[in-house]
């Protein structure tokens, strides 16, 4: 027998038994919870024990205590163990109910009976079926439960314990669901939680199986990388909104307004502290313009898709005529919600619009307070990796491979455990730029910047700072041409600059007269060929270098052996001491090409006249379809690196000298000789084993002749 004590009218508990019958009736269950039959679930005698009928449900009495609280007495004992909890459950859960007014009939409205019945069904289940559960079976339930009914657990734990009498694992899973930690991310029973943000490796790769996946069944027939934008952009949303309002809390909770919640607070009262918090965070977001409620309010919203626009515009606007406003301006550009892309009707595209706010707002990313920063930035750079290995040549023009990115930014600041500003010239979605922050930390890196020429991508780079919690004064990513119209001139020089530029693009050259006397590229005396701009990228980038910095630029291999302008480019760099290092690296490693590329080491303050030449070619493992520098193979490429001294078939410091004898080939494949893995043959044993065989062979012959003659002279 099990008691809930209800806070209640009768009459509210009455729609909720039809409600209950109506999720139990096979004929209108809703599809959420139909993948949940391989469990044995009996729902037909769910239904049957809950028959509505005024007055009675599986010997159902209501009456009144001596406290005045009216009691529901529920008999369970006719249903199978996983039933009887899940009943338990669910009517437990109206004690609770944010949506259900006391005085209403109607306990709630459809979605949240169908968020409802998910939990309790998922809270009945867990206990008995904890290792069938899969991880994608949790994902519906815990964000909505933590995040959108806005359940306050320690409110609802306290109140539970006094209000509800339910078996000990039932409480138990009750009190993790409330809590909003996953199953795989916390023990069974409640208060050996680990925090989410303390993702170990097997349940990030998880959650990014979980992301993609769900990204994929989102766009349906739209081209995954046309529909990037609305993923991508949808989760900063919900970044900035989650971010903002974090802060703002905790300076609330710190000023001593414990039960303050900015997403609760009237627009109105919430434009006193617009001004103080756009000059700290860069940006202001009213609540009602949070995330979270206008994902609340988007199902019913027939205007959803005018809703979004002016949200995202009142988000930029909020910058306007501030330091943040040119971090902010066009973020949301890509992001058009009215698109046909989504839709052929605004029904349509704002019923794909709800179903992109619900996916993205149940990815589980965690709490803020949890160190789930970077989680964010770690889900926003997966789901990049993974669009650009699905674009092709496209996609490799603005993403970068994680642990290519990790080398050059190792190269750039090797010895120094912090540095002033970083710089990337051709920054794409700006992952290089981030790789120092998790090097040396943000606030080891005085400041991030960078230029990019495609919008969309340039868009992406300042996304992907946000995300990764460097703030707007921390960065400063340009929008442009960076060879014909350079934007950070006030900023040079840099101490650490990486680049993986486009591969011999076009570019003026010396189509326009006023480049030849250009201070970036005047001291080479000649401009890099109009169709192979590789080079003019490699001058810019050691113009703005810093004496004492180090640059690591990824390079097309022609660069190295090529004639004519780039030749004599080269004899600038070798003559001057330029070049510290050239490092080949393995075939196939970038998405859109297979081709074998290497690492040009630039540096203005060496300690000798030589270049060091690396042969990295085979520092790799296959990772699916490409090749993949692992932790391993990039410590020996930093290693090699760092000690600068030959290693057979490896590396070879070359003295400029030598260089300038072999025509100014900076090759690695011209000084560092392959190793001969040949099997060395010895011709004159090699000789006598064939005078062997065929004497063996002359010996069998003459027994065959024998045994035939043998054979044919017993026949006759």
């Amino acid at each position: 027998m099990v008691l809930l004590y209800l806070p209640h009218p009768e009459r509210f508990w009455l729609a909720s038994i039809k409600d209950f019958s109506e999720l139990c009736d096979p004929d209108v269950k809703n599809g959420k919870l139909r993948h949940l039959d391989r469990f044995g679930i009996n729902w037909t005698a769910m239904a049957n024990a809950a028959q509505y009928n005024g007055q009675r449900v599986i010997n159902r009495d209501v009456y009144v205590d001596e406290g005045g609280v009216q009691v529901f007495e529920l008999d369970v004992s006719s249903l199978g163990a996983t039933e009887a909890q899940i009943v338990q459950s669910w009517f437990s859960k109206m004690i609770e109910c944010p949506r259900g007014d006391p005085g209403d009939a109607k306990p709630s409205n459809g979605r949240h009976r169908l968020w409802t019945s998910w939990t309790a069904c998922s809270s009945a289940l867990l206990p008995i079926h904890s290792d069938f559960l899969t991880y994608e079976d949790q994902i519906p339930y815990v964000p909505r439960m933590r995040e959108t009914l806005k359940f306050d657990a320690t409110r609802v734990l306290g109140r539970c314990s006094e209000a509800v009498a339910l078996s000990s694992p039932l409480s138990a899973t009750f009190g993790l669901l409330l809590f909003g930690v996953p199953v795989g991310t916390a023990t069974k029973r409640f208060g050996g939680s680990m925090p989410v943000g303390n993702t170990s490796e097997s349940q990030r790769a998880e959650l990014h199986k979980t992301i993609w996946r769900i990204a994929n069944d989102l766009r349906g027939s739209v081209d995954g990388w046309d529909f990037k934008s609305y993923v991508l952009g949808m989760l900063f949303y919900r970044f900035v909104s989650e971010n903002l309002a974090a802060f703002i809390n905790a300076e609330e909770h710190a000023a001593g307004n414990a039960g303050f919640d900015y997403a609760m607070l009237s627009d109105e009262d919430a434009e006193y502290g617009r001004v103080d918090t756009v000059a700290e965070k860069g940006f202001y977001i009213l609540p009602s313009e949070l995330f979270q409620n206008v994902r609340a309010r988007a199902p019913r919203d027939v205007n959803l898709n005018e809703t979004l626009e002016r949200v995202f515009k009142n988000i930029e606007g909020s910058a306007v005529g501030t330091d943040s406003e040119g971090d902010l301006k066009g973020l949301f550009d890509d992001l058009d919600v009215n698109s046909s892309k989504l839709g052929n009707t605004v029904a349509r595209r704002n019923e794909k619009l709800v179903k992109l706010l619900d996916a993205i707002g149940d990815l589980p990313l965690g709490d803020l307070k949890d160190n789930s920063i970077d989680l964010f930035g770690d889900a926003y750079e997966y789901l990049m990796q993974m669009y650009a290995s699905q674009a092709g040549k496209s996609g490799g023009e603005y993403y970068t491979p994680q642990e290519v990115s990790e080398v050059l930014a190792r190269i750039a600041v090797a010895g120094k455990s912090r540095v002033n500003r970083v710089y990337d010239p051709a920054c794409g979605s700006g992952s290089l730029l981030l790789k120092f922050a998790k090097l040396l930390g943000k606030d080891n890196v005085g400041g991030f910047f960078g230029q990019e020429i495609n919008l969309t991508t340039y868009n992406l780079a300042r996304i992907n700072m946000f995300l990764h919690d460097v703030n707007y004064e921390r960065f400063d990513i340009a929008h442009g041409d960076t060879l014909a119209d350079p934007q950070h001139w006030d900023e040079e020089p840099f101490e650490a600059i990486v680049s993986n530029p486009p591969y011999s693009i076009k570019w003026e050259g010396d189509a326009n007269p006023l480049l030849i006397n250009d201070p970036r590229f005047a001291p080479a005396g000649v401009l890099a060929p109009k169709s192979k701009a590789d080079l003019a990228f490699t001058m810019h980038i050691l113009s703005w270098l810093a004496v004492d910095g180090t640059a690591a630029i990824v390079e097309f291999p022609g660069v190295l052996y090529r004639g004519g302008a780039e030749k004599k480019i080269r004899k600038y760099l070798i003559d001057n001491n330029y070049v510290d290092a050239v490092i080949q690296l393995p075939a196939d490693l970038f998405f859109g090409t297979t081709i074998a590329t290497c690492i040009i080491v630039l540096k203005k303050s060496k300690k000798d006249n030589s270049v060091l030449f690396i042969d990295a070619s085979e520092q790799f493992k296959r990772v699916g379809n490409k090749n993949k520098l692992q932790p391993e193979n990039q410590d020996w490429i930093i290693d090699t690196l760092t000690v600068r001294e030959d290693i057979e078939y490896k590396a070879r410091l070359v003295p400029n000298e030598e260089i300038a004898q072999n025509d100014y080939n900076i090759a690695v494949s011209s000084y560092v000789e392959a190793e001969d893995t040949r099997e060395v043959i010895d011709i004159k044993e090699l000789n006598a084993e064939i005078a062997r065989i065929v004497a063996r062979q002359a010996e069998l012959r003459i027994s065959i002749d024998a045994i035939v003659a043998d054979l044919e002279g017993g026949a006759a």
